[in-house]
Order: structure tokens, then C-alpha cells, then sequence
């Protein structure tokens, strides 16, 4: 796990704010504002001078963090803000923990997180429309029981060994090892109140208000309706235990569809 975090240091005199909908994607036609597997590379560009905390984003898949990441990209062209994308290994994020130290005080950890049930459906949703990693024409319940259910063989590589690996617990400990220490939690189900709390937290110049990017999209059609039966419920009740423990999401035990 990494260090606890430090005491907050006070906030700099607010700068004028950065416009929040004059983002630039980094992809033509696609609606994401930082490469999401930039790996050590992504704090090259921090600032280790000046007023302001160095501020760390770490963004678990489907959680609604694209939507922050063009929010902030004003804030990392001054360096005072890293959209650290998807972290694939916790070495990246304590690279830049040791690298974007300003005044002695390491960088603020800021971290999304979801519900696991409409996690798992996003995700899915993802995969059905062949935009994932894991692609799949597969029902839900038939979906969760081969992806979910089931560690990948050990013949996918070390990654692929580790565990579940199309959880949030795992994407989550990739970036940040377990238990994450984190300075500020943004939830998907309240991310602008999160964002606006977090912005007259740390005095950062930005607008506190989001962008709507990263819609979701069915281009191999609208997939079965999803499922969660009492086996569905039982996967991901066991795989994402410590997703309902660590952030107080409630567990569900009677069936239900997805809407």
C-alpha cells in the first residue's frame, strides 16, 4: 500500500478559473482528454514549485473519470494537476508520487469509484459493443460467469494471473495497491457535488462544473437486457467484497434487471 496521506496545507489565493468545456481530445472524433495508458510519462509535466499541492488522478475504468480528465486539462497544461489514466501497475502512480513533491508535500491522490452493480453493467455494456478490452457477444449472466467469475489462465501473462481481473477491486489495486490511500473520493453517483466539494477543498483555479464526455455508445447494437440474477449477485458480491466494505456500497441479494 502506498504512505498515508498528509495533513493539507493551506490553499493558494484562487487563480482565475480555467473554462471547463474548452477541452481538446487527444484522439480525433473521440471524446477522451489525456492517453489513458501513459504508464510513468504521464507527470513529466509536473510542477514542483509554486503555491498549490501537486494533484494525482487516478481513474478506475467506468467510473465517469473522462468527464474529470477534461475538467482538469487546464489544470496538467500548468502542471498543477496529473490525469494519470488507466494505472496498469501501482510503480507508475508512486513514480509520480516521489516526482511531483511541491514544498516538501507529496501530491494529492484523487480517485473514482462506483457502485459495483452498475459498474459491472457499464463494463458489460462496454464489452458487448466491442469497445473493451474484453469483447464479448455473450448474454450478461453467461458474460460474468466466464470474464468475472474466473481468474484468467495463468498462460495470458503475469497481469493476467494476478486475479479477477474485470473487477473495480482489481483496477483499483493495479493503480493504487490495497487499501488505496486516497485524499479525495469521487463517487459516480454524486461526481459533480464530489468535484465541486474537491475544488473548494484545495483551492485549485478551475470551474466546478463537468463536462458530459465518453456517452454510452452500442455500435454492434443494444445488447440483452442485464441481469442480475441470484448467481450474477453471488459473483460479484464475492469478487468486488472489499469495493462494498471500503466505500459503503450495500450489498443486493434479491434479482434484478438493470435499467
Amino acid at each position: 500500500p502506498l504512505p498515508p496521506s498528509p495533513p493539507m496545507p493551506p490553499s493558494a489565493p484562487a487563480d482565475a478559473p480555467i473554462a471547463v468545456y474548452q477541452y481538446r481530445p487527444v484522439h480525433a472524433g473521440q471524446p477522451y482528454c489525456t492517453v489513458h495508458g501513459c504508464g510513468e510519462r504521464c507527470c513529466d509535466r509536473c510542477a514542483t514549485h509554486g503555491n498549490h499541492t501537486h494533484a494525482l488522478f487516478l481513474h478506475t475504468p467506468k467510473t465517469g473519470g473522462s468527464s474529470i480528465e477534461c475538467a482538469a486539462q487546464g489544470l496538467q497544461r500548468r502542471g498543477l494537476w496529473t490525469n494519470m489514466g488507466h494505472v496498469t501497475n501501482v510503480s507508475h502512480t508512486q513514480h509520480c508520487l516521489d516526482r511531483c513533491i511541491v514544498r516538501t508535500v507529496r501530491p494529492w491522490i484523487v480517485l473514482t469509484v462506483r457502485n459495483p452493480y452498475h459498474w459491472h453493467a457499464s463494463l458489460y455494456r462496454f464489452a458487448f459493443a466491442g469497445l473493451a478490452g474484453c469483447k464479448t457477444r455473450l448474454n450478461f449472466e453467461h458474460y460474468v460467469d466466464g470474464y468475472v467469475a474466473r481468474p484468467p489462465p495463468k498462460s495470458h501473462g503475469a497481469m493476467w494471473a494476478r486475479g479477477h481481473v474485470h473487477t473495480q477491486t482489481f483496477a483499483i489495486t493495479q493503480a493504487c495497491g490495497w487499501p488505496c490511500h486516497y485524499d479525495f473520493l469521487l463517487h459516480t453517483e454524486t461526481l459533480e457535488a464530489d468535484w465541486a466539494a474537491l475544488v473548494r477543498a484545495t483551492g485549485l483555479p478551475v470551474a466546478a462544473t463537468l463536462p458530459v464526455v465518453n456517452e454510452a455508445r452500442d455500435p454492434r447494437g443494444t445488447p440483452p437486457p442485464i441481469r442480475f440474477t441470484i448467481h450474477v449477485l453471488a459473483v460479484v458480491n464475492l469478487t468486488e467484497a472489499s469495493i462494498f466494505d471500503s466505500f459503503g456500497y450495500s450489498r443486493r441479494t434479491e434479482p434484478f434487471t438493470y435499467a
